[in-house]
């Protein structure tokens, strides 16, 4: 069994590693947490309302922060060009942004908005981040495979 760290081991496979731990450390403070909320419940401290609340505003905190190592992730190959290169950064950093601010207005929505207008207003922030961060992958895409290799 390797070491991630040793120098046999990839920039790829670092980076995945990276990534694998961050969303492992990202669960389990989402399982905390919901698990706190839940014995605070059980202890008559807080409501059902206020649980649900909580459980939702750890997983859009969540949300933004896996969606913030987005840009920091690239996959795949180095593209050809240089101009597809700086294509692929930019449209890795608009969905990570766009994923980002979707999960930080799920949040701020299920912290503070009445919940009916919490339950639909967190949908749509995060269909609209959805669209929007997709919408740069279909122009990557579209870029990517249009375009000749250099020869």
């Amino acid at each position: 069994m390797s070491d991630v760290s040793s120098p046999q081991s990839t920039p790829s496979s670092q980076n995945m590693w990276k990534t694998i731990r961050a969303a492992l450390v990202i669960a389990g403070a989402q399982i905390v947490g919901a698990l706190l909320l839940t014995l605070a419940r059980h202890q008559g401290l807080i409501d059902f309302e206020t649980t649900v609340r909580g459980a939702m505003v750890l997983i859009g905190l969540g949300l933004a922060l896996v969606a913030n190592r987005i840009p920091k992730s690239p996959d795949g190959p180095t593209p050809p060009t240089l101009e597809l290169a700086a294509l692929r950064q930019s449209v890795l950093r608009t969905a990570g942004w766009s994923m980002m601010a979707g999960g930080l207005l799920f949040a701020g929505l299920w912290a503070f908005a009445p919940f009916d207008v919490a339950r639909v207003g967190s949908v749509l922030a995060l269909g609209a981040s959805m669209v929007v961060g997709l919408g740069f992958v279909v122009r990557w895409i579209f870029a990517y495979h249009h375009r000749a290799p250099p020869q």
